[in-house]
């Protein structure tokens, strides 16, 4: 839903603005509940009006429009909605906006999309999708992996303009206690930036020892709560960083490692016993879990292949299951 803050000019010298802004904000809402269960975008145009009558359909624009044309735009939007998420988190739902995955830089906005914590929804010309970025966003069944909560910028990037200073800005999340790391180079200028994170950056994570990979390099490091990991991107080059504590000394889970969410495909995981791990995954593909030592045996409830290499158990089954 667009324009909701024209009201103000429809209204303008025949109706109480205030009022009228109200009036209209429970006829919207309510009709969103009855015949859409509450699942609308408050889009763009919002006022500061809008946002003090959100009731139960709360999903709100964070940004401005995603321009596919304007090369300097596209670092731009990734900051801003990071930014932005500061407040509009504290009482919506924010939506970071459509975009293309067939355009060059459909990656770098899918995964910012991925660890958002709001929808995902593209605008792609009729025929140009691209599914390899597409099928990391969502389950077999369509729905998106999301992550608990809207993400944030962590506590040194808040007061820092990483389109201007030679920073990557760092987004983070987090599905249970297993953390996402994104770093993206949203510089205006072209180049790389080399930078580093830390467990630390993820600022509510709870553990010493933690497992990070790295979703496009495939790298993975054992790392202490404050250790850092040296990342070199491109300009509006990105990677995910998936980071997990170790449980019980030898093993953490790190999910669907194929999605850009990797830690959202995990639906519970807990040590039961000293050397047993169980773990429910939402969907098939490949569901990866960092061991320090071979497990002695791992047991699925469908049929699944399980390989380990270089401290990695893989368990591959079919999509659905």
């Amino acid at each position: 839903v667009d324009n909701q803050s024209s009201i103000e000019v429809f209204a303008d010298g025949r109706l109480g603005h205030v009022s009228t802004m109200q009036r209209y904000q429970w006829a919207y809402q309510g009709a969103m509940q009855v015949h859409f269960n509450g699942e609308a975008i408050s889009c763009m145009c919002n006022g500061s009006d809008v946002a003090y009558n959100l009731l139960a359909a709360n999903v709100f624009r964070n940004s401005d429009d995603y321009f596919p044309d304007r090369p300097a735009s596209h670092g731009l939007h990734i900051l801003w909605n990071a930014m932005n998420a500061l407040w509009t988190s504290q009482f919506s739902v924010p939506d970071w906006d459509m975009f293309w995955s067939h355009h060059p830089q459909g990656q770098f906005h899918a995964m910012a999309r991925a660890i958002s914590g709001g929808p995902v929804y593209v605008s792609d010309e009729p025929g140009k999708h691209n599914f390899d970025i597409l099928r990391k966003l969502v389950m077999s069944d369509g729905i998106v992996l999301r992550s608990d909560r809207p993400a944030l910028p962590s506590a040194d990037r808040v007061f820092v303009d990483c389109t201007a200073e030679p920073y990557l800005l760092k987004i983070t999340n987090r599905s249970g206690n297993i953390g996402v790391l994104g770093m993206f180079n949203c510089s205006a200028k072209e180049g790389t930036i080399t930078d580093r994170f830390s467990p630390a950056d993820i600022h509510d994570i709870c553990g010493q020892e933690f497992v990070v990979y790295l979703h496009t390099s495939g790298k993975v490091n054992r790392l202490g709560h404050n250790d850092t990991i040296e990342v070199t991107l491109p300009q509006l080059g990105s990677e995910l960083a998936v980071v997990s504590p170790v449980l019980g000394g030898w093993i953490a889970p790190l999910g669907l490692i194929e999605k850009y969410n990797a830690p959202a495909g995990i639906r519970s995981s807990s040590l039961v016993e000293e050397n047993l791990l169980v773990a429910e995954i939402r969907d098939g593909g490949v569901a990866a879990f960092w061991c320090e030592r071979q497990p002695s045996s791992v047991t699925t409830s469908r049929t699944a292949k399980a390989t380990y290499e270089g401290q990695i158990l893989r368990i591959e089954a079919e999509t659905g299951s």
